[in-house]
């Protein structure tokens, strides 16, 4: 006779006797899902990870495309145009001026465009 117990997540533990074992319990799991609820969970929990992933490398890709920004800022003509990239990449200019990101990021932006300053 089985013993059902609920466990975390609304799972079910059945503990049933199985006859190979003459004085023991075997413990089998059961989650009563169906594949399609099983294989719905999986797809989630993979767009989950790939949002995740997408997200960082956008913010890499974001942070890492101020050195051509900088490169656009010094050739540009247009003062909308200046207004604009100072404006967009303000948070990474922050960064790269109070944080310790400091030599990292001049050393980044130096690699599109000659700052000022001694060498």
């Amino acid at each position: 006779m089985p013993y059902d117990r609920p466990c975390a997540g609304g799972a079910i533990i059945v503990l049933v006797k199985v006859g190979c074992d003459p004085g023991g319990w075997e413990l089998e799991r059961s989650n009563f899902l169906s594949e399609e609820e099983e294989i719905s969970i999986k797809k989630h929990e993979t767009g989950f990870g790939s949002l995740v992933l997408l997200f960082c490398v956008a913010l890499v890709t974001y942070v890492l495309s101020i050195g051509p920004a900088a490169w656009l800022h010094e050739k540009t003509s247009s003062p909308r145009l200046k207004a604009g990239l100072e404006t967009i990449y303000a948070p990474v200019i922050f960064l790269i001026e109070k944080t310790p990101l400091k030599q990292p990021g001049e050393w980044w932006v130096s690699k599109w465009i000659d700052l000022p300053g001694p060498k």
